[in-house]
């Protein structure tokens, strides 16, 4: 069983005892309800659950009077000033954040606005990050740190009777830290056409936001990439030369590091080269045939693929596969420029121009001109016999045998 430090309780300390709230970092704080329970709210202010016959935001006052004015006593003359802070009283922030309190003053005996007065209890307002508008009854404070916590008086005086209200701020550390950040590879160079991963490794608590950003406010590459802690960079050009910078910054600060990379032109000629069986095929519409495309042992056919130079997707009737293109009964739709490409950069890809001819476009007389080996032949039963037909045209026309009768 675990042994929980104060307001923490569970078999592993996951939850908070009674008069304790849990904050948006699942720390366990004191409920400021004078004893009584509490939850945190949307808006992260703390609801106090007064019992009865306590009520007030922080259950400070018993059947509507506060608790310390309980008497038997006659009650005292009624106050003339009315004064209030607009709810939450209570509110919670994080370090580094902003907040805000309202009070609101208005004197019975005369109809005039009241000016407030802010103070801090058993203290003094932040210096340099406070601002107090008397007229709006405003408090503002900024860049919020842990010792601003605690207790904040409006007051405010008619001329006749002077009355307060207070607010409760929690800034809890939580335990901050700033962010760390480290990019690898931090300085690396590349050739052209590669593929590039920086890698940002960040710290701190809360979880840093990641942002990656560019030297001299130049846009990332076009053809980059962001997955928070990862840039990847494709097909890289000469151009994405340069600095790149990684930023992490959470409620506790930030911090920026820089990764240094470097693209080389690619030499003409340098790289192998892929091979195929024919740069440009011809065929008629209707026909089949297949484009062999291959490489040197350094090259397993499995990295090798084919796509379309305009990027669309093949047809039905068209598949890749090992390296090998197959079209099978051709249409018009897949004319076009095929390129043969592997996944390594150090190869270079192979253009196929692909040449469809539409059948309606061949001239009638250059089909017709048709040669027979033998005009009439006989053959005895279970003999064999051979008729060899050979047609003239451009292209060469299709063959179709039929029996008369």
């Amino acid at each position: 069983e675990c042994s929980c430090p104060d307001g923490y309780t569970g078999t592993s300390c996951e939850s908070c005892t009674v008069g304790y709230f849990k904050d948006r970092g699942g720390y366990c704080n004191p409920c400021p309800c004078n004893g009584h329970d509490c939850q945190l709210g949307n808006n992260d202010e703390v609801i106090c659950f007064c019992k009865s016959p306590y009520t007030g935001p922080d259950c400070s006052t018993v059947g509507g009077s506060p608790q310390t004015e309980i008497s038997t006593r006659p009650p005292p003359t009624k106050s003339t000033v009315v004064v209030k802070i607009t709810s939450p009283t209570i509110k919670i922030r994080e370090v580094g954040s902003t907040v805000n309190f309202t009070c609101q003053a208005r004197s019975r005996m005369v109809q005039v606005p009241l000016q407030v007065n802010w103070y801090k209890a058993d203290g003094y307002l932040p210096q340099d990050r406070h601002q107090v508008d008397r007229a709006t009854g405003v408090l503002l404070i900024t860049n919020l740190q842990v010792s601003d916590s605690g207790k904040y008086i409006c007051q405010t005086s008619d001329g006749i009777s002077t009355e307060q209200a207070t607010a409760t701020l929690k800034v809890p550390s939580n335990d901050m830290t700033a962010p760390t950040v480290s990019i690898s590879p931090s300085i690396m160079e590349y050739m052209e056409g590669s593929r590039i991963a920086l890698t940002c490794t960040t710290t701190g608590n809360p979880a840093p936001r990641i942002t990656w950003q560019r030297a001299s406010n130049r846009a990332l590459p076009r053809f980059s990439e962001t997955y928070d802690a990862l840039l990847i960079i494709d097909n890289a050009s000469v151009d994405d030369s340069g600095e790149y910078r990684c930023m992490a910054s959470n409620a506790a600060g930030s911090e920026v590091r820089t990764a240094v990379i470097t693209v080389r032109p690619r030499e003409r000629g340098q790289g192998e080269n892929l091979k195929v069986s024919s740069r440009e095929p011809r065929l008629n519409e209707g026909q089949s045939t297949r484009v062999v495309c291959t490489g040197t042992t350094n090259v397993p056919a499995g990295t090798i693929d084919w796509v379309r130079q305009d990027g669309t997707q093949f047809l039905p009737n068209v598949r890749a596969d090992n390296g090998v293109l197959s079209i099978n009964v051709a249409r018009r739709e897949n004319e076009g420029v095929y390129i043969c490409q592997t996944e390594s950069p150090d190869v270079n890809p192979v253009l196929v121009v692909l040449t469809i001819i539409p059948t309606s476009t061949i001239p009638p007389n250059e089909v017709t001109d048709i040669t027979l080996s033998v005009n009439q032949t006989t053959i005895p039963a279970g003999g064999k016999g051979q008729i060899e037909c050979s047609p003239k045209g451009e292209p060469m026309p299709l063959i179709k045998w039929t029996k008369v009768h």
